[in-house]
């Protein structure tokens, strides 16, 4: 491929050279239409010019390049000597000429082949020059007066040296060129490679990498920023891509780090801007921090019940003594005959149902025991959604509940709880009446409940503390309902998912494993 390469430019060059002589012999004929004969120059101008056709037809026909090479050169030393032998052979102003096919085989060919080329040459100048002496050919230009053997010796001397010594200089030079070329290509190839590797690491990475101009035109961006942000990172601006309501140029004085929310993902990151001459740009580098937000933020709510545990042991542990000694005194009142027994009766079953109340408060906040026992969770939803339709004639109760089968290993107790609070926290956001569409996905190793809802629905605030212990966004509510939602669901390494709109209503996915490890 390299050689056809230099096939075709030698032949454009000649295509040039041809042209060339053919329109200095037009404008020496019209200048000096007696100094010379011009016919052998239209001759040999044609002659160059069907060469190169035949060069060209040898390329199309696929030979050895570099047979084609030492034809093409060979070829050239012939039409040197052809011009030198009608332009005056020994004084000839064209001999110089030799030195251009030297030079070029020194480029062209091997070593070899350099010194090949200058011996057939001078061979050939040296031929034509005896012959023309000893008048074997005649001259195409006959002068009056004879040139001295010696000066012929002498100039012929001089040639066959000069050609000798320009192959080898053209050697030297043409050797150094080539390692200069090679030491070239290694370093492009270093270059390619660093380039290549570079790339990769920067298309792999985990963090989307975006590049910017001063305008916040995007010039370049990784697959991850793709992944992360969308195609829409190829049509606008990076300022209205990640919603940086900062100054640019308050980027340039330092390194800006934002967090912002975009297509309900939370990114995180940092901007920096890059002083460059002649093209200054931005860097953005960035990550979708939302499932580290939300271990974050369960870590907090996890805190949270912790320290609430911790308090609710102390003040149940307060309480209980001195239910204990109302219920002793009551029953004690009881058995004397003292006092009202009816008051006495209802201070015993208050404070039984107080004492209750706070032990199986203290069971929420401990960890549960785990129970694997076989239960028909679908057979749970139905009997809650049959209590509320009985109950709140305003609620329409939709969904594939009815003819779901689902059965799961846990604890009764605590599904029919988890359940029932979110059906709840269903009815507080519909105090005026609504739907609620409940449907069950029934998987291989788990299953999914999504309880759904018409509706007030909760802005970005409310759904991110919808967990927390004590929060309620219900003027009548506590705060505990959810929460409790929550811890049982991750005791069963199970997931909820909540999505809601202001106005638009609440889902609610919880995911259950079908046997709680």
């Amino acid at each position: 491929m390299e050689n056809q390469k230099k096939i075709i430019s030698l032949i454009k060059y000649r295509f040039i050279v041809a042209s060339t002589l053919l329109v200095s012999v037009i404008i020496i004929q019209v200048v000096s239409p007696y100094l010379l004969k011009m016919d052998f120059f239209y001759y040999l101008i044609f002659a160059i010019y069907s060469l190169n056709l035949f060069y060209i037809f040898l390329l199309k026909l696929n030979l050895n390049d570099t047979l084609q090479l030492y034809l093409q050169i060979f070829g050239d030393v012939i039409i040197v000597t052809w011009l030198v032998y009608i332009s005056g052979g020994m004084v000839s102003p064209f001999y110089f000429l030799y030195i251009l096919p030297i030079i070029t085989s020194s480029f062209l060919l091997p070593s070899k082949g350099l010194w090949i080329v200058t011996s057939v040459t001078s061979l050939l100048f040296g031929s034509l020059v005896d012959l023309m002496y000893y008048k074997v050919i005649p001259p195409y230009n006959p002068v009056e007066t004879d040139i001295p053997q010696e000066l012929v010796l002498y100039n012929l001397f001089i040639s066959v040296f000069a050609f000798f010594s320009s192959a080898y200089l053209s050697s030297i030079l043409s050797r150094s060129l080539r390692k200069a070329d090679k030491q070239l290509q290694i370093v492009e190839q270093k270059f390619k490679d660093l380039e290549i590797f570079s790339r990769s690491i920067i298309e792999n990475m985990g963090s989307g990498l975006i590049t910017a101009d001063i305008n916040g035109n995007v010039i370049f961006s990784n697959k991850r920023a793709l992944e992360i942000l969308g195609n829409e990172i190829i049509k606008n601006s990076v300022w209205e891509i990640l919603g940086f309501k900062k100054d640019p140029e308050e980027v340039k004085e330092k390194r800006v780090g934002f967090e912002i929310n975009i297509i309900e993902k939370i990114i995180g990151g940092n901007i920096s801007f890059i002083e460059d001459s002649r093209n200054p740009y931005f860097v953005i580098l960035f990550q979708n921090i939302t499932e580290s937000k939300k271990m974050e933020k369960e870590l907090k709510i996890k805190e949270k019940m912790a320290t609430l545990g911790e308090m609710a042991t102390f003040v149940a542990h307060e309480i209980r003594n001195p239910l204990t000694a109302i219920s002793g005194a009551a029953q004690l009142m009881k058995e004397e005959q003292t006092g009202e027994a009816e008051l006495i009766d209802i201070i015993f079953k208050e404070s039984k149902r107080l004492r209750d109340f706070l032990t199986e408060f203290l069971d929420t906040m401990k960890p549960f025991e785990k129970i694997n026992t076989k239960v028909d969770f679908s057979e749970i939803i139905r009997n809650s959604l049959s209590l509320i339709s009985h109950s709140r004639k305003n609620i329409e109760i939709k969904g594939n509940f009815k003819n779901a089968s689902v059965v799961v290993y846990g604890d009764e107790r605590q599904l029919r709880t988890i359940f029932w609070n979110i059906i709840l926290n269903s009815l507080k956001a519909m105090p005026e009446g609504g739907t609620l569409e409940v449907n069950i996905e029934n998987n291989e190793r788990d299953v999914k409940i999504s309880v759904k809802d018409s509706g007030i629905g909760m802005d970005g605030e409310e759904l991110q503390r919808i967990f927390e212990p004590f929060y309620s966004n219900f003027g009548n509510g506590h705060g505990i309902g959810m929460s409790l939602v929550w811890k049982l669901i991750n005791e069963m390494n199970g997931k909820i998912e909540v999505r809601s709109s202001k106005g638009k209503g609440t889902e609610i996915i919880v995911t259950i494993p079908k046997e709680t490890k």
